[in-house]
């Protein structure tokens, strides 16, 4: 526990909720957040860090999915299209999992937990 808090109190993110079992990231990458986002509200820093855990705990989760199906094993796009280079905010993405939309995409809200969506607006996120 004693290693949780001072994780977070360096500013560092808990994962691996996915896998059932939370831990302290180790690794992070920091990114500059677009204006949109911050216009949005969505994070008052200007940056946001993004955990090397968080994001592969995300792609292992979108590749155990039926995300793969549609928006293909690199998320180039499919059936449904590419994610790479969205631009939109966590919150959208987050929206857009949870929710999905009538007739093209599944809602995921009954299925993943919201720390496994997190996972996967992270996922989402990093592909450039």
């Amino acid at each position: 526990m004693k290693g949780l808090i001072a994780g977070l109190a360096a500013g560092l993110g808990v994962v691996g909720a996915a896998y059932g079992v939370s831990a302290v990231a180790t690794h992070s990458t920091t990114v500059k957040e677009t204006p949109k986002t911050a216009q949005a509200g969505h994070l008052s820093s200007g940056t946001k860090t993004a955990s090397s855990q968080l994001v592969a705990s995300g792609h292992a989760l979108y590749s155990s999915l039926a995300c793969v199906g549609c928006h293909g094993a690199n998320a180039e796009g499919n059936i449904g299209p590419t994610l790479h280079h969205l631009g939109d905010p966590d919150a959208k993405i987050t929206m857009s999992i949870a929710n999905g939309y009538p007739g093209q995409m599944p809602a995921y809200k009954d299925q993943l937990t919201t720390v496994q969506i997190q996972t996967l607006v992270a996922y989402v996120q990093s592909l450039e």
